[in-house]
């Protein structure tokens, strides 16, 4: 048997045919390799081609045995607890109006296509553009400011801009061992640190975010936190401590020069001034609202309603302005205290749940994922989806400062949120897809668990 038609037999039980020439390359370098030792032991080529194809088995057996392996894979757990999660957003949009659920439906019918798109793509190919991808999502950031569907003015740019970031960021990281310097050519050729590049646009990426919107504390709290994790995931996993050394550096000079620079903004805007007596202020209102009624207004509010919530059904004996308040337009930061005044602790307690299982399955999903480049894909997107959720839910229990901007993904925030998040998520399938094939596109290779 020749080693094509070897090739042939094993790809032929493959039925992931995007991978088949790359499993077709591996299996024919092994080959050569065995071959080539055959001839230096003196055995003529091709009786040394015969014996090497012989030493990797039987075709048909290999190939279904990386059939199996490569066979993509739908996360199903993760899927179900997405449209459960979906589901609860439907109830808090039909509070807020009865028809409010079609527009919902209408964003997440919009999301199937390019959903489907990035969940077929090869993910791994958008590390080399990294630099592109944060090109763009700066370009976005910097668009002008367009209505929302209630005709309010907003920035949309933001929540475009953040996963892109995010996945931008990734392939910083994970290329940051692969060279030292970037070179510029401009007349001279000019050499930059990278480290220094990559601190740089981490942090300029977090004072456009802080520009571009009034309300963005929880927004570049997320993001800096995003980046914070990928950072130290790539850590644990690196052994080279050249490596580690210049990931801790990114970390160092980005805190450094994000500090300088918002102390400088607030100097400059006049804010600085009682800044510690404004938070101080702040916390001791969320514990304790009862020191200033009038300034704890919600954290009250918020107290009333959690204490009049029925086992299940809609809450008695509130007063009419927090009913409103929390069952309205505001419903998308405060989805908790929605669901306890209209549907009671039992629907809230499973939304609750179901919030916490979407975390944890995210986690469990990084755990096994082989690509490092997928992994930190997963890690950077699952941080944001989680931050969201613990904030979101922190301050509807009046365990955390209020900031706007803190929903819950797929069941509260505005639509074009909710479209975003479902192109985020598909990242995350798009990965787990993918899960057991670890493809090098620089040295056309592919390595796997296959035994020959």
């Amino acid at each position: 048997m020749q080693t094509k038609e070897f090739l042939n037999k094993v790809c032929e039980q493959i039925k992931y045919t995007p991978i088949r020439k790359e499993i077709s390359e591996e299996l024919e370098n092994h080959i050569e390799e065995l071959k080539d030792n055959y001839v230096q032991e003196g055995m003529k080529e091709y009786k040394a081609e015969e014996e090497a194809i012989m030493q990797m088995g039987q075709a048909e057996e290999i190939g279904k045995r990386l059939n199996k392996i490569h066979k993509p894979k739908m996360n199903l757990q993760l899927l179900i607890i997405t449209l459960t999660l979906l589901g609860f957003g439907f109830l808090l949009s039909y509070i807020d109006n009865a028809d409010n659920w079609k527009s919902n439906l209408i964003y997440i019918t919009i999301s199937i296509i390019p959903f489907l798109i990035i969940y077929f793509f090869d993910y791994k190919k958008l590390q080399k553009y990294s630099y592109l991808i944060y090109f763009v999502a700066t370009i976005i950031l910097l668009m002008p400011i367009i209505a929302d569907d209630t005709g309010t003015p907003r920035s949309v740019t933001r929540i475009i801009a953040i996963p892109l970031y995010i996945i931008a960021f990734v392939g910083f990281i994970e290329n940051i061992s692969k060279k030292d310097e970037i070179k510029i050519e401009y007349i001279k050729t000019y050499k930059i640190n990278v480290k220094i590049v990559i601190a740089v646009l981490s942090v300029i990426s977090l004072m456009l975010l802080s520009q571009n919107n009034s309300n963005s504390q929880t927004l570049i709290v997320n993001l800096a936190l995003t980046y914070y994790m990928v950072i130290t995931a790539k850590v644990i996993q690196t052994k080279n401590k050249k490596h580690i050394k210049k990931l801790c550096e990114v970390t160092a000079i980005s805190i450094i020069m994000f500090a300088l620079i918002s102390l400088i903004n607030l100097a400059q805007c006049g804010e600085l001034y009682g800044l510690t007596d404004r938070i101080a202020t702040g916390i001791s209102t969320v514990f304790n609202p009862e020191i200033d009624p009038k300034i704890s207004f919600l954290e009250l509010n918020k107290r009333e309603a959690i204490k009049s919530a029925k086992l299940f059904g809609k809450a008695d004996n509130v007063d009419i302005k927090t009913y409103l308040f929390f069952s309205e337009g505001e419903n998308k930061y405060f989805p908790l205290i929605a669901l306890l005044l209209n549907y009671g602790w039992i629907i809230s307690a499973l939304m609750i749940i179901m919030v916490i299982s979407f975390n944890i399955k995210l986690i469990i999903d990084v755990t096994k994922i082989k690509d490092m480049y997928g992994k930190l894909l997963i890690i950077g997107i699952a941080c944001s989806f989680i931050v969201k959720n613990v904030c979101c839910i922190l301050i509807n229990l009046n365990l955390l400062i209020p900031l706007k901007n803190a929903g819950i993904p797929f069941i509260s925030f505005g639509k074009m949120d909710l479209l975003m998040d479902i192109l985020s998520l598909a990242v995350i399938f798009s990965v787990y897809r993918r899960k057991n094939i670890v493809i090098d596109y620089n040295k056309k290779a592919i390595r796997n668990d296959y035994v020959h």
